[in-house]
């Protein structure tokens, strides 16, 4: 019994460290990465491929949840930022 609660301890505090690092990495990717005031396209587009390589180490841990959000979003990535290269270029515009 105290082997199984010993496991399942160590289980929880392997989980509450995943769902911390992919809240953050969310976070990340909501307000730095797909925010209207942000940095120019190819910032964006590499602080996105940081995002999603940090999920594909972390896939292994949660295989069923993060593989499909992981792939999901890198399929997305240039449709996600098109509005950045709007932005872009209408900043140019305007300085």
């Amino acid at each position: 019994m105290a082997e199984q609660l010993d496991r399942a301890r160590k289980e929880a505090t392997r989980s509450q460290a995943l769902a911390r690092d992919v809240c953050t990495l969310s976070h990340w990717l909501g307000h730095d990465v797909l925010s209207l005031a942000g940095p120019e396209v190819a910032v964006r587009q590499a602080m996105f491929d940081f995002v999603a390589a940090e999920l594909h180490e972390r896939k292994h841990e949660d295989v069923r949840r993060i593989r499909p959000m992981r792939v999901a979003r890198l399929n997305q990535r240039d449709a996600l930022l098109a509005f950045a290269r709007v932005l872009d270029r209408k900043r140019v515009g305007v300085a």
